[in-house]
């Protein structure tokens, strides 16, 4: 999620779930013609990465690993 409010955090918390704030919004790679569009009318942090970054990755699995004990 990007600026996500703090609800929507509480909210996935509370049912035992994970949420990963970005700072970018996420697109689907190869989608850069749009990007450029959206990053220059809206001017909005956006990003088509073709991979997860490896430490948004860990992130996620050590939050897994936590709940498996």
């Amino acid at each position: 999620m990007r600026f996500a409010p703090k609800s929507y955090m509480h909210e996935i918390n509370q049912a035992k779930g994970f949420g990963l704030l970005f700072n970018e919004q996420m697109y689907p790679w190869g989608h850069n013609t749009f990007l450029t569009e959206v990053r220059e009318t809206l001017g909005l942090k956006v990003n088509s990465p073709r991979d997860i970054q490896e430490g948004d990755m860990l992130r996620l699995v050590k939050w897994h690993e936590r709940q498996r004990g």
